[in-house]
């Protein structure tokens, strides 16, 4: 009915529009009509009828043009649109735009993976940061779709060997957790999660670092990996490794859940508030 309202009263503007040009034309007329009369009395009859005829034309061509152009907020624009069916066709397979029924009204699936040297993470301000991290991110594991994200960890109970930041005195003393420790904080925190705890700081090591990194003479031989510095390489093919065991431990979950894929993989290092 809004519609309609404004419809009516679109078209009574352009009609008084129309009529007040009409109207003007006609005094252009009038007083194009009005000079030729004066001309006619001054014995100007073939100037005064040219003027006559070009003020009956210009009336005629004004009137002929608002008649046949419409106007342009009259014209209605059509935009193309798609609809799509909840029942998929084969035709939709190479659409990218056609929304996934399946999981566009699902909670994902997450899991949280800590890899490296646990340090710090017996602490209850660190251990339970993760804790608190588990309750609030909006997901949930394989198992159920109302449990909690699922956790792994691959750590490391011994720390490698003394930090030191190049060109300075300063060495960090290695931090050693304690595995019972760290055990039961595991199974009374984590009850939903997976986790593996080695002895040493890594098993790359500086006699079997060849096996892992190939061509080190050439590529790793300045500043931060110099031969001085043995250990900085050491400890970065080490981390890049607990990285890749405890993505492994997540493969495992997903193959015994019938190849089910976490949406979501996060990324941590255990040591961290």
């Amino acid at each position: 009915m809004r519609m309609v309202n404004n419809f009516v009263v679109v078209v009574v503007l352009v009609v008084v529009i129309v009529l007040l040009l009409l109207l003007l034309l006609l005094l252009l007329l009038l007083l194009s009509l009005w000079h030729a009369m004066r001309m006619v009395s001054n014995g100007m009859v073939a100037i005064a009828s040219t003027l006559v005829a070009m003020a009956i034309a210009s009336t005629w061509l004004a009137a002929c043009s608002l008649r046949i152009a419409p106007a342009p907020f009259l014209i209605e624009k059509i935009t193309p649109t798609k609809t799509y069916s909840l029942h998929k066709d084969e035709s939709d397979d190479d659409d990218p735009a056609r929304p996934n029924i399946s999981t566009a009204f699902r909670t994902p699936s997450v899991a949280l993976c800590l890899s490296g040297g646990l340090r710090t993470f017996l602490l209850p301000a660190v251990h339970g940061g993760f804790k608190e991290l588990l309750g609030e991110i909006p997901g949930h594991g394989l198992d159920e779709e109302d449990s909690a994200p699922d956790f792994f960890m691959y750590a490391t109970l011994g720390d490698a060997a003394p930090k030191s930041q190049c060109g300075t005195p300063f060495e960090f003393e290695p931090v050693m957790a304690d595995r019972p420790m760290a055990e039961e904080i595991l199974a009374k925190e984590f009850t939903s999660g997976r986790y593996e705890l080695v002895d040493g700081s890594g098993s790359v090591n500086e006699t079997n670092i060849d096996q892992y990194v190939g061509h080190r003479g050439e590529c790793f031989n300045v500043r931060f990996w110099a031969a001085a510095h043995p250990q900085n390489l050491v400890r970065s093919v080490n981390q890049l490794n607990h990285v890749v065991r405890v993505l492994k431990m997540l493969r495992a979950s997903e193959q015994e859940h019938a190849g089910k894929k976490y949406d979501f993989v996060i990324l941590a290092r255990p040591d961290l508030e």
